[in-house]
Parts: C-alpha cells; sequence; structure tokens
C-alpha cells in the first residue's frame, strides 16, 4: 500500500484463510448467501446475461441465483451423443422450473461445437501465461459468438466448482492428527476404488514428512523415475512432478539442479498438508477462469465465475473438513447450500457424467494439426525435447486420452506462437511510430 501523506509503502497481507469451524448445515448457509451475492455483483442490470446450465451442482445454482436477480437470462446447456451423454439435460430440465428468469433455454448437441483440440490453430488470445484454459478455447469461442448474437454483454459459468467443492486425499491426512478413526474410514473408502492395499493407506497417513522434504523427495523421484501417474496419494502436499523419458539429457539435468535450489526453500502454503493442498488448488482454478476471462474479454463479454469470488471461497474453507465433502456423496456442501431453493428431486443427484470419449477422439483426429503447432511454435526444435521420442510417445491411442504431458505441451505452443506473434506486432507497430515522429 501506498501511504498518501508520506509516500512511503508498505506491506499488508490483504487475505488470510478462515479457520475451518463450521458444520455443513452452517457452512451450506453461508455459502448460498456468498454465491447469491458474488452472481448479483456480477450481473449488469441493462442487457441480456447468459449462463453455463450444465445439469451439475456448479453451474445450476449459479444459473439458480442468476435468473432470481435477473429478468431476462439465457441458460445453455450441451449434451453428447456418447453413452450417458443426455443425462446432464435431464437433470438441467429438473432444475429450470425453479428459475423464473430463465427466457430462454438453448439446449445444443456438443457435435455442433468445435470438438476437443480442432481449431487451435486459429486461436489469437494473447494469454499472459501456458493456462489449461487453452485447449477449451475454441469450444468457449463458438458459445461465446452466439452470446453476441443474442446481444449477451455477462456469460456466468461454474468454473472453480470442481476445485473447491470436491474433497482431496490430502484432509485425510491433516484430519487423521486429531481424528484417527475417522480419517482412516475415509481414507479407506476413497483407497478401496483405487486398488490400495491396506498397508500402504496406513503409511501413507503416518508420513510425516514436512513440505520441503517432500518436495525434494518427489523432485528426486521424478528426475530418476517416470512411472508416476500424476494422481497425489494421501500424503502428497501437491501434483506429483513429472519428467517424461522424452526431455532431453541437458534439459534433465538444468530442471533437477533447479528443482533442488527450489526445494531448499519452498515454502508451503498453509500450516498443514491440508491447508497448503486447498490452496494450490484454488491457485490451479485461478488461472484457469483468468485465462476464460481473457477469451471472453477477446469478444467483449464479461465471461465469470462466480465460484471463485474470494468470499464464497471463505464460506467454503470455513467448513470443518469432515463435512465439507465425503467420499460417499457427491458435493454434498453445496446440496446443503440449495437445500429448499432447487428442486429435492434434483438435489438427489449423485454423480456427474464426464467427457472421457471425447479427448480420445479429438486428439486421434487432429494429432496431425497438433504436431504441426508443436513444430511451428519452436518447442521442437530447441535441444529441450528428443523429438523423435517425444512424437513417438505423443501418437494416439484407441481407447486412452493423451498424457498430460501433451495437453501441457499444447497450451504451451498455443502461448509461446501468440506471444511472438503479439511481440511482432508490437515491433512493426512501434516502427511505424518511429517513422511518422
Amino acid at each position: 500500500m501506498l501511504d498518501s501523506d508520506t509516500g512511503l509503502v508498505r506491506h499488508n497481507k490483504w487475505w488470510t484463510r478462515p479457520a475451518p469451524t463450521l458444520s455443513r448445515s452452517e457452512g451450506g448457509q453461508l455459502l448460498a448467501e456468498r454465491l447469491r451475492e458474488a452472481v448479483e455483483t456480477r450481473v449488469h442490470e441493462e442487457g441480456r446475461i447468459a449462463s453455463d446450465l450444465s445439469g451439475g451442482l456448479d453451474s445450476t445454482p449459479v444459473t439458480y441465483f442468476a435468473a432470481h436477480a435477473h429478468p431476462d437470462v439465457v441458460g445453455y446447456t450441451y449434451y453428447t451423443e456418447d453413452p450417458g451423454g443426455r443425462e446432464d439435460l435431464a437433470w438441467a430440465r429438473r432444475a429450470v422450473p425453479a428459475m423464473p428468469g430463465i427466457t430462454e433455454h438453448v439446449v445444443q448437441s456438443a457435435s455442433l461445437t468445435p470438438a476437443f483440440y480442432e481449431g487451435l490453430e486459429d486461436v489469437t488470445v494473447a494469454f499472459d501465461q501456458p493456462t489449461q484454459a487453452i485447449t477449451s478455447v475454441p469450444r468457449v469461442s463458438f458459445m461465446l459468438q452466439d452470446d453476441l448474437e443474442r446481444e449477451v454483454n455477462v456469460h456466468l459459468n461454474g468454473l472453480g466448482g470442481d476445485h473447491l467443492l470436491r474433497g482431496v486425499r490430502a484432509w485425510d491426512h491433516t484430519l487423521a492428527r486429531k481424528k484417527p478413526l475417522r480419517a482412516w474410514r475415509r481414507a479407506r473408502a476413497e483407497g478401496i476404488p483405487l486398488g490400495e492395499p491396506p498397508h500402504r493407506t496406513l503409511l501413507q497417513l503416518a508420513d510425516c514428512r514436512n513440505y520441503r522434504k517432500w518436495l525434494s523427495d518427489d523432485c528426486q523421484r521424478a528426475i530418476h523415475d517416470e512411472s508416476g501417474n500424476g494422481i497425489p496419494n494421501l500424503s502428497d502436499w501437491s501434483i506429483p512432478l513429472g519428467l517424461p523419458h522424452w526431455i532431453s539429457a541437458p534439459t534433465r539435468k538444468e530442471v533437477s539442479e533447479r528443482l533442488q535450489s527450489v526445494s531448499a526453500e519452498a515454502e508451503p502454503l498453509g500450516s498443514t498438508l491440508a491447508e497448503h493442498f486447498d490452496l494450490f488448488t484454488l491457485r490451479q482454478a485461478g488461472y484457469l477462469t483468468r485465462g476464460m476471462m481473457m477469451t471472453g474479454r477477446y469478444y467483449g463479454i464479461d465471461f465469470e465465475s462466480p465460484l471463485l469470488d474470494d468470499r464464497v471461497v471463505e464460506a467454503v474453507l470455513s467448513v470443518r473438513y469432515e463435512e465439507r465433502d465425503t467420499p460417499t456423496e457427491w458435493k454434498p456442501l453445496m446440496k446443503s447450500a440449495m437445500e429448499g431453493l432447487l428442486p429435492g428431486e434434483y438435489l438427489r443427484r449423485t454423480n456427474k457424467i464426464g467427457a472421457g470419449p471425447q479427448p480420445v477422439r479429438g486428439y486421434s483426429t487432429h494429432f496431425q494439426s497438433l504436431r504441426r503447432l508443436w513444430e511451428y511454435s519452436g518447442l521442437l526444435d530447441n535441444g529441450l525435447f528428443d523429438s523423435n521420442a517425444l512424437l513417438e510417445s505423443a501418437a494416439p491411442k484407441a481407447t486412452a486420452p493423451p498424457a498430460g504431458y501433451f495437453h501441457s505441451l499444447t497450451d504451451t505452443a498455443v502461448f509461446l506462437r501468440n506471444w511472438n506473434t503479439a511481440r511482432d506486432e508490437f515491433r512493426i507497430s512501434l516502427g511505424k511510430f518511429h517513422e511518422t515522429v
């Protein structure tokens, strides 16, 4: 902060996470109040607004509050032709009668939108960093262009809900320090479907490494062993690191040195594993939603994510770990928040259909375009990777989605291409400016 009287700058901590002391019932009431306020803050009185209405427990509550705050809301529901693909539509239709402000419910097949990994060569948004939002831009742009035709100036989405409302296994590790029996029961309920034997669960719960020690150990594992699947276990402080075999030897050496240097001074985001993992997860959500907001601005539309409003986040973090989420119920805190607001039939939903087949098909169909994108960005000819090994490993598989490495590679390639284009255009404009001076 800049002191207007003295001109001195001082640093104040703006945000502190609340202590998790509320019950699910108390937290649900607070979440409903804060989400309503967050939506109302983002809704303009003039013009139409739009809101995603996927039928899930993220976008549907957002749309509910939008439809009670504004008299002209366009709800968007997309479905797929895959098995179970119309289930979301059925749940969305159960919720719509509780939303008086919805004047138009747009229902479209996802087959009409760009497929996964399609159209990335046409993405021109100048992002400020690589982000998971990039590969979604063609599909989001399709919807935003529809918004423009319907004269919509604000579009709300449910992004951040999975990061905020779904439990993480790190909670059980921290919970075991005060309530070991409850933590054990939760951990086994999560571990059994994963095929995790009881002794491994117990060893993870007993792991007492601090953040620096864990990070140092994980760096060593990533450098010497690529067998990790990127899925955190009970004692992981973050998403396990991964260094694929196609990273070149000089790059691997430099990454190794930097990782060890970072791990020696790293500080956790919270005093416990659960606190750290919560904030790490929310930061990842923030990177995603910022990228989506930048896409909206490209079209002149406020593409907003009310679930990541700081006051909404505080409401959720105020609830005790064991009551925020359970291994046996789908997003119970949001169900508690919307009790008496959304239809009881809707709130009995117990799952959410994923988009598993679509990335597999899209990656296979558009692999050659992705390959050209990687090459054009310069990523394959700067010595960072063994290009032949990378391309061999990247080849599409008939029944499995691509490894997360290639999703990140694509995000980075689009970012670099657009950043280089923006830099070149700036240099040209600057040259023309100097010529006229």
